[in-house]
């Protein structure tokens, strides 16, 4: 028997593909985002395995029925499970005692000829209920768990069901009517629509009414953002979990003050503060070099908490995914996305707005091995994912390591591929948001570095080099950081050695590069060289850049 474990822990998970699928199962391989009320999973790949409530309802029953059992002082308690077609092969049937097949996995509704979810079939499951000679059910959450009929059904067959009894379900059950309720009771309710809320359209009249914000859901149920009179973003969402949740659970009708409470609706709150610090000025979009996030872990996380950061990019993690540290970043309401291999390279995207279409490596990237005995493979250096309607890359420039080192020629065909492949996404869809964020080990100007003496001859400030990445920028990437931070003497890395940074001995290196449409969004730019201080910083500072909503364009 199993228990899950914390949000953020490395899992292995399987499920099932996709009908006629050959395999029908598999697994992946993943971080744990949330337990309730699904049970959800983000591979590598940034593939969200959603389990159904019927799974996380089962585990939570037959874990707890086991330590139930182990406990003694009681008889033992069989475990009964139902289930439906599609299922017969999942966890929860083979660790239960008894297994009731339900059939096929929807039925149409004789009320109103809808098709459904067969766990919804009342009948179908009271019939299976007798069939095993149940003494008691727990649904859990969703299905029938909030349907009187079915708790009166069970009532009526002697069946004890675990929850409120059918009388209690009907009072309060509705929304609409357990509000009245508590109003006739005098209990302090927020003001609401006085009936149901069926479409955003319904919302947002009763919100404009009410002098609500309409919020809509951005990256998840965890991320919201007021948005006033302007179209709502996610409002097809609505729609999509209304159907959803109708198909699932039998009917979707809340009022607009209970929308922003439960995971299926979502689009209402009261006034109240700002949602965040620097609310309402769009996003902060980050880069920096961690240099081994496990060793620069709390800095990190504290920098996060303080500098109100959306979205940001890691460079040089220096571990494999496995060894990630993602539950810091969950805590704090990001989820990430993570390559790396070993001790060297490995970059990261945190974000707290959406990362969807995760992407390892861009097409056409340069695959590298440094002993002629090992086959050449694509490094740990590029990863993409879209956060709130941008996609955000972070880049790991190779370094080169010496003018004519075979690592120098790999640096430069790794940007000409870069460049390429990013005119092809502008090409595309001129109106791409698109950011290129990294540590590019370049210095593009004499302005970017403390001495051309001192550098003179060496990688990151050769002709070869420099020329390579304004090719990136005449393909209509710019350099969104310098108009806010003009130089000479503004610099982004300081070597760890010979006192670099007390003597303000440093290169700027790390960028970011926006596309034309996000360019013209930027409203600001910082280095923030004070993380350059401290207890065991990194030799890099973040970079990051404010954009405004695109809605204020």
């Amino acid at each position: 028997m199993i228990s899950w474990p914390r949000p953020g822990t490395r899992v292995t998970v399987r499920y099932r593909r996709p009908a006629g699928s050959v395999p029908p199962l598999t697994d992946a391989v993943g971080h744990l985002l949330e337990i309730d009320p699904v049970v959800r999973v983000r591979t590598k790949t940034g593939t969200v395995v959603e389990f159904a409530p019927a799974d996380a309802v089962a585990v939570r029953a037959l874990t707890a029925v086991a330590e139930l059992n182990q406990a003694g002082g009681h008889p033992p308690i069989r475990t009964i499970a139902l289930y439906t077609d599609p299922d017969a092969d999942a966890w929860f049937v083979r660790e239960a005692d008894e297994a009731v097949p339900l059939g096929s996995p929807t039925y149409v509704d004789p009320t109103d000829g809808a098709r459904r979810s067969r766990y919804l079939d009342e009948a179908a499951v009271v019939a299976a209920l007798r069939r095993a000679d149940a003494d008691s059910v727990w649904v859990g959450w969703g299905f029938v768990a909030e349907h009187a009929s079915f708790a009166q059904a069970c009532e009526e067959a002697g069946i004890v069901f675990v929850g409120p009894d059918s009388a209690t379900i009907r009072l309060l059950g509705d929304k609409v009517a357990a509000k009245r309720v508590a109003e006739q009771a005098d209990v302090p309710v927020v003001p609401w629509s006085r009936g149901p809320v069926e479409d955003i359209a319904e919302a947002t009249a009763a919100a404009e009414r009410l002098g609500y914000p309409v919020v809509g859901p951005v990256g998840g149920p965890r991320h919201r953002r007021a948005v006033g009179g302007a179209p709502v973003p996610g409002a097809d969402r609505l729609g999509r979990r209304a159907r959803r949740h109708s198909r699932l659970f039998g009917g979707f009708r809340k009022p607009i003050a209970d929308w922003a409470a439960r995971r299926f609706a979502g689009f209402s709150l009261p006034p109240s503060p700002p949602l965040r610090p620097g609310y309402g000025r769009g996003m902060r979009l980050a880069t920096w070099n961690v240099n081994s996030i496990r060793t620069r872990l709390p800095r990190v996380i504290d920098w996060l908490s303080r500098a109100d950061v959306d979205v940001l990019a890691m460079q040089e993690t220096k571990c494999s995914d496995g060894q990630f540290p993602a539950l810091p970043f969950f805590e704090l309401g990001y989820e990430v996305a993570h390559v790396g291999f070993n001790q060297w390279n490995g970059v990261a995207i945190a974000s707290r707005v959406g990362l969807d279409d995760v992407q390892i490596g861009f097409e056409g990237q340069p695959s590298w091995s440094s002993k002629p005995e090992v086959a050449a493979g694509a490094e740990a250096r590029a990863l993409g994912a879209t956060c709130a309607g941008i996609r955000m890359w972070s880049l790991y420039v190779p370094n080169g390591r010496a003018v004519g080192d075979p690592h120098y020629s790999y640096k430069l065909e790794w940007l000409a591929a870069l460049r390429d492949t990013a005119s092809g996404w502008l090409s595309a869809d001129p109106g791409a948001q698109i950011a290129l964020a990294g540590d590019w080990n370049i210095a593009p100007t004499d302005d970017d570095v403390w001495s051309t003496e001192f550098y003179a001859g060496a990688t990151h400030v050769s002709e070869p080099e420099r020329r390579a990445f304004g090719a990136i920028v005449e393909a209509q990437f710019a350099d969104v950081v310098r108009p806010f931070t003009p130089g000479p003497g503004v610099y982004t890395y300081w070597d760890y050695t010979q006192l670099r940074f007390p003597k303000r001995q440093g290169m700027r290196i790390d960028f970011i590069l926006a596309s034309p449409a996000l360019a013209a969004r930027v409203t600001g730019a910082q280095i923030v060289r004070e993380e350059r201080k401290g207890k065991a910083p990194s030799d890099h500072a973040p970079v990051f850049v404010d954009v405004t909503d695109p809605r204020q364009g």
